[in-house]
């Protein structure tokens, strides 16, 4: 069945920017790709799931988005439009590296590494990427733009592996640590 998925607003600017912030540089493989979740809130249970507590999440009207392609080297690039700053990090020695990488790093990028640095730990193979960050939800608003974080970073270094099953697992696990 062929669907015709409509982007929400963020996932669309990222796409866009990304062809503007990334216009010189040759070494991305595969197409560009974008990823998208929804901010949540949740009604009960404020952060006791994470501690085998009951909680009630529900879905708001704002998403966190990502638009990237895999490079062909182990060099990550994200842009992000709200903080309108660029970093650039190395899957290179992860998770042996993470520490020392993630002092050179604001904190919305660490997320990412700290992403990065946990499915390599699981042995997953990995592949760089370049990526724009854009999103409607207000910053420190809700946990969910993290788990749209998790599949894409998951998704753009390991989709040509096919290992979407221990992927799964692995970006559940980096959660509930």
């Amino acid at each position: 069945m062929n669907e015709i998925v409509t982007l929400p607003v963020p996932a669309r600017e990222a796409l866009r920017e990304f062809a503007a912030v990334f216009q010189d540089d040759f070494s991305h493989v595969g197409p560009l790709g974008a990823a998208w979740a929804p901010g949540r809130v949740n009604l009960i249970g404020e952060h006791t799931d994470y501690n085998a507590g009951y909680v009630l999440p529900l879905a708001v009207d704002r998403v966190v988005a990502f638009a990237g392609r895999a490079r062909d080297n182990e060099q990550v690039r994200l842009w992000s439009m709200h903080f309108q700053q660029m970093v650039e990090f190395s899957l290179e020695g992860l998770p042996a590296s993470f520490d020392q990488q993630c002092e050179t790093l604001p904190g919305w990028a660490r997320y990412v590494l700290g992403v990065a640095a946990e499915i390599r730990r699981a042995g997953l193979q990995l592949r760089g990427f370049d990526a724009v960050l854009q999103g409607d939800v207000p910053v420190g608003f809700a946990s969910t733009p993290n788990g749209s974080r998790q599949a894409y970073v998951a998704a753009s270094s390991t989709r040509p592996h096919r290992v979407w099953g221990d992927l799964a697992r692995q970006c559940c696990w980096t959660v509930a640590r």
